[in-house]
């Protein structure tokens, strides 16, 4: 996401951004394939809006966005990760009326 630090700090900013914006924030894993050293996980975010996030005051609004992630792993630790949000739905989510 833009503006957050690279690396694990920036995942951690991401992941408390989240937490202190959505009330009962929650991801469940839809699917997992797992091959080799790669792992594909298709999952799907839910939660309430209860704080700013992006620019966006809070509403009450709810989100259910998909996200898929790409993992390859080695000697027991992730060493690549790929992500896809459904950005664009999720904003629509939360401006609706």
């Amino acid at each position: 996401m833009p503006g957050l630090a690279p690396g694990k700090a920036g995942v951690r900013q991401m992941f408390e951004m989240f937490h202190s914006a959505f009330d009962h924030a929650r991801v469940a894993v839809d699917d997992m394939i797992a091959e080799g050293d790669k792992v594909f996980v298709l999952a799907r975010m839910t939660g309430t809006q209860r704080g700013d996030f992006m620019g966006i005051p809070a509403a009450g609004n709810t989100i259910n966005v998909s996200l898929c992630d790409y993992f390859r792993v080695g000697n027991g630790a992730l060493i690549e990760h790929w992500g896809v949000m459904d950005a664009a739905g999720m904003m629509q989510q939360l401006t609706a009326h």
